[in-house]
């Protein structure tokens, strides 16, 4: 975490996935965002996606924002 109460934004590109089809990093991307999502409520995560995706890769947390 930084120091003096700042927090991050943090961007994470998952234009790669396509549900169902790239197989183990889609497990592992799901499974760190949802890590993420219990551990850190202070920093900002931003989710790139592609249509396929859609937005129920984000967490459903304030701090998870989902941009297709």
């Amino acid at each position: 975490m930084p120091s003096g109460g700042h927090s991050l934004r943090i961007g994470v590109n998952a234009l790669y996935l396509i549900p169902g089809g790239v197989g183990g990093t889609e497990i592992f991307l799901r499974s760190l965002l949802a890590a993420l999502a219990e551990i850190d409520d202070r920093n900002r995560y931003f989710v790139f996606t592609n249509l396929e995706t859609g937005a129920r890769l984000a967490p459903d947390r304030p701090n998870f924002r989902h941009l297709r």
